[in-house]
């Protein structure tokens, strides 16, 4: 590990100089510098936790974002481990995790619909509850990502019509 004097310091400018300019496999190298056990700041656990969800280290990320919840709690962090939570397929956790967001930001339906629909699709839930999903998201915000996503499910559930007419909105 690294000295934590005032070397630390200057790691934590070069990750966020390597994550600026997009350099995600050296900015996790220099994260792994970092003795994050003994980071208190939360800007920085997310510094680190970034360059390794960045680079596909989902566990390592998780635990720096964890550590950066527990300093201060915050929504955008929540996002991020959920995240890493489903990418190592955690769905458990995940399911926690969605339930902080929920009791942290109530209001924030648009970003509970989005990660209700990626949790209920990792766990292999029914077509049609997927649908009822991605319709109820799209009553609140139209979101071309999910548009096509609601195009799909329409399309493996056998519903032509209503495959088309996603399709045309999407197009539009």
């Amino acid at each position: 590990m690294a000295l934590f004097g005032m070397g630390y310091k200057k790691k934590i400018e070069e990750l966020k100089q390597q994550l600026d300019e997009q350099n995600y496999e050296q900015a996790a190298l220099v994260a792994d510098t970092i003795p994050v056990k003994r980071l208190k700041s939360a800007y920085e656990l997310n510094l680190v936790g970034k360059a390794y969800k960045c680079n596909g280290d989902f566990l390592q990320a998780r635990e720096a974002f964890e550590r950066s919840y527990e300093v201060r709690c915050s929504r955008p962090v929540l996002i991020d481990i959920m995240d890493c939570c489903l990418e190592v397929k955690d769905l458990e956790s995940a399911e926690k995790y969605f339930d902080e967001y929920h009791k942290v930001a109530p209001e924030d339906k648009i970003t509970q619909y989005k990660y209700r629909y990626r949790i209920e699709k990792k766990k292999g839930r029914e077509r049609h509850l997927l649908i009822m999903i991605l319709e109820e998201l799209k009553a609140l915000d139209y979101v071309e990502e999910y548009a096509y996503e609601l195009a799909k499910q329409y399309h493996k559930a056998g519903m032509a019509e209503e495959c088309m007419r996603e399709c045309d909105d999407i197009i539009l």
